[in-house]
């Protein structure tokens, strides 16, 4: 009895072996195929804090200040801004003057408008905002939000214009910009 159970596991080996040089997987020499595999990224992108600003000075006078948005995206985008309603001028309670939203910010006239920075450093011309939105910047790529982007905001009125808090309510998006 021992020398059959010393034959069967010595056959066993033998088979064991010889099954180790047979391949598990066979392989489809003569017709190979190259495969694409695609992963789509979604754009995305979040305006993850916007800044207003208050300012103080005299009528008459240009006052500026700067409105921060800091945006993070895997694409290009835009900024835009509009106002939160239909009404477009700055407006005060105790005043029935307005500072209506215009390009021509310049002392003693009542406007009020939006500027960035052009791509070369300079400011850009002044832009009236809307009800319905205007575009005011739009990214070379994308941005991981380390840097705000500064947007200045020029108030002027005319020299006799009632003391007040004149203010406007904006809306700011980030989007997508268009391929």
């Amino acid at each position: 009895m021992k020398n059959q159970v010393k034959v069967a596991l010595l056959a066993g080996g033998v088979l064991v072996s010889l099954a180790s040089f047979i391949p598990l997987t066979t392989y489809a020499v003569d017709n190979p195929a190259d495969v694409t595999i695609t992963a789509v990224v979604n754009p995305a992108i979040t305006l993850d804090a916007a800044e207003g600003f208050s300012v103080k000075g005299d009528s008459g006078e240009i006052l500026t200040g700067k409105v921060k948005a800091t945006v993070r995206s895997n694409t290009k985008y835009t900024v835009s801004f509009k106002t939160a309603t239909s009404e477009t001028s700055m407006t005060a309670e105790d005043s029935p003057e307005v500072i209506p939203a215009s390009a021509d910010v310049r002392k003693n006239n009542d406007a009020w408008a939006i500027r960035s920075k052009l791509a070369d450093g300079t400011d850009s011309d002044y832009v009236a905002i809307d009800s319905v939105g205007k575009t005011l910047f739009t990214s070379n790529g994308t941005n991981d939000g380390t840097n705000p982007l500064q947007f200045e905001v020029g108030i002027s009125t005319h020299q006799s214009i009632t003391a007040g808090s004149y203010s406007v309510d904006l809306t700011v998006t980030a989007a997508a910009a268009a391929p």
